[in-house]
């Protein structure tokens, strides 16, 4: 292999993303069931890990009302593998201790539960389990 080769294969090894449906599909547009149904995210507190491609980031921006995601840790899914949930989607408990102050309808970013967090996903997550 060539020098170039082996970088690009070093590129394309990225992590994984942990997506969660937050809130249900109910009166969502056609185009957001769509993208729902092929993320394989049925209901709310379900969980999947993605490849991090951008497809996968373009499908959950168009998401972003609905789901929250981010950089999911490599001991994320043993813990919930450990937790006793074998099959995908991983269905998830409410959060212990509550979403964040200003409720499941605001971003992340404005101190609400919904679209890109960062790491602060495994936190998220290891309360849900």
């Amino acid at each position: 292999m060539t020098e170039e080769h082996k970088s690009k294969k070093a590129k394309e090894k990225k992590g994984k993303i942990c997506a969660i449906l937050l809130r249900g599909s109910v009166g969502a547009g056609p185009k957001i069931k769509e993208t729902l149904k092929t993320l394989n995210l049925n209901s709310v507190n379900n969980c999947v890990l993605l490849e991090d491609t951008p497809s996968t980031k373009g499908a959950l921006r168009v998401l972003q009302g609905y789901t929250t995601w981010g950089e999911a840790d490599a001991s994320l899914e043993k813990d919930i593998q450990a937790a006793g949930r074998e099959k995908v989607p991983y269905g998830l408990h409410p959060p212990r201790g509550g979403f964040e102050r200003k409720g499941k309808r605001n971003l992340f970013t404005s101190g609400g539960s919904l679209g890109y967090r960062g790491s602060a996903i495994n936190s998220l997550v290891r309360r849900m389990l």
